[in-house]
């Protein structure tokens, strides 16, 4: 059973898979309603999940469902991960890339660096304690709300911040 987002409760579970290269209007238009056939069906143990899926930043594809009515198993997670692999292949998009870091420029437009390139922009100073990043280790609606993107200085990369931040 498929809900619109803002309606499920905060803690909600939630997961955030990114794809490899910006989603096009047209693409995610084209989407949509593969996700929501999807999510409208999906179901833990014969029971329908109360879910909700969009996308974020035309880059970030999110799926939430309410624990609160019937939580998510493994055969459900496992059947999620299923359709956005299908999907993802259908259309030539990675969603399952960990190894790149995005965050925002100073014209918040979206840029990707590898793990270790990101390191060394933070470290060489590149990168600011303030640069906004985004946070794909959210799992309920709350953290995706309030910490899906946050600053260098609030994230694990906080580490590689000059001390005299």
């Amino acid at each position: 059973m498929i809900v619109p987002i803002n309606e499920l409760p905060a803690t909600s579970r939630l997961w955030v898979y990114q794809a490899d290269r910006d989603l096009t209007d047209e693409e995610l238009e084209a989407i949509r309603p593969a996700l929501y056939s999807f999510l409208d069906q999906w179901a833990a143990h014969g029971k329908a999940l109360s879910a909700a899926g969009d996308f974020a930043f035309n880059r970030f594809l999110v799926i939430a469902v309410n624990e609160e009515q019937h939580g998510a198993s493994g055969c459900s997670i496992d059947a999620s991960v299923h359709f956005i692999k299908d999907l993802g292949n259908k259309l030539n998009i990675n969603f399952f890339d960990r190894t790149k870091v995005l965050y925002l420029d100073k014209n918040d437009k979206i840029n990707s660096k590898s793990l270790g390139e990101i390191k060394k922009e933070v470290i060489e100073g590149n990168l600011s304690p303030e640069t906004r990043i985004f946070n794909t280790a959210v799992t309920t609606k709350k953290n995706f709300d309030d910490s899906f993107v946050i600053n260098i200085k609030e994230s694990w990369l906080n580490k590689w911040l000059p001390s005299t931040v």
